[in-house]
């Protein structure tokens, strides 16, 4: 979904059979443009929006994808999109820590098993 050699489009959808049974994981533009949608209603937002999604390219199989990234030489683990960060200065707004927020610990840890 993120991996492309076509870079005029950041994320591909998929639209196939697979949906069914994956909770419409395929519907992946659909997801990034709004993420509080449940899943069962991506299908029913590409329907109601065609003029945002019916131009966008989008893979129909997944075995297809699989093959192609494999022996593809197009694709590789370095054909990803990923947007550089904007570095900006936030003023604080309150006397809590980055990390503390209502009390609760934000601070990311590795966790040991």
């Amino acid at each position: 979904e993120h991996y492309t050699y076509d870079f005029d489009q950041e994320t591909f959808s998929y639209y196939g059979p697979i949906n069914r049974v994956a909770l419409n994981m395929g519907y992946h533009n659909e997801h990034h443009d709004l993420p509080s949608i449940p899943w069962n209603n991506l299908p029913k937002l590409r329907a109601m929006a065609p003029e945002f999604y019916s131009d966008l390219k989008y893979h129909s199989s997944w075995s297809r994808l699989l093959f192609q990234f494999v022996f593809d030489k197009r694709y590789s683990l370095y054909s990803r999109v990923e947007r550089m960060k904007q570095r900006t200065d936030y003023r604080r707004v309150s006397a809590a820590t980055p990390s503390q927020v209502g009390g609760l610990d934000l601070s990311a840890r590795p966790i040991s098993f």
